[in-house]
């Protein structure tokens, strides 16, 4: 009988791996965010209208699960758009930008209709007045979930950077 009980824990591990991969692999894996070449940007706009734009650089030794972890936060945003988007107001913000070196075909959801798509690029507000705000090729302009992890997701990065950028005397 004891051996039947370790027996059990195994199948259920086990399931769990399989289900755990199957949804990944059917899905919840292909992240619209993630491009080929890591080229990620991180504009800083202020409500006096200058922007300072700063092309992140992931050293060999970074971790790269923090990135993964903004990455993941900003696909969240992706899941459901809609075209109606808030007014901004003059307050700073913090998008973050990905480029993609070719078009990528994706399937969003906008305003509950599947729309199929050619990106270049994606930005998302991560920090400000319209969290989850979504810029698609530089032209559209909708209104993703505001997810609240962003802005740690961000601080998380920003630290680690910091972290990596050896002291300047």
């Amino acid at each position: 009988m004891s051996r039947k009980l370790l027996f059990r824990p195994r199948w259920v591990l086990w399931g769990l791996t399989l289900f755990l991969s199957f949804l990944l692999l059917t899905g919840c894996a292909a992240k619209p965010y993630l491009t080929k070449d890591n080229s990620y940007t991180i504009v800083f706009n202020s409500a006096a209208g200058t922007s300072q734009v700063y092309p992140l650089k992931l050293t060999w030794n970074s971790n790269m699960a923090v990135m993964q972890k903004l990455l993941l936060e900003s696909s969240f945003v992706l899941a459901d758009l809609s075209t109606s988007t808030p007014t901004a107001k003059a307050e700073d913000s913090t998008v973050l930008r990905a480029d993609f070196p070719e078009s990528k075909q994706m399937f969003l959801m906008i305003d509950d209709q599947e729309v199929k798509m050619d990106v270049k690029s994606l930005e998302i507000e991560v920090d400000g007045p319209s969290l989850g705000l979504v810029t698609i090729n530089d032209t559209l302009i909708v209104q993703g979930i505001p997810n609240t992890n962003l802005s740690s997701a961000l601080n998380d990065l920003l630290d680690m950077l910091a972290k990596a950028q050896p002291d300047k005397e």
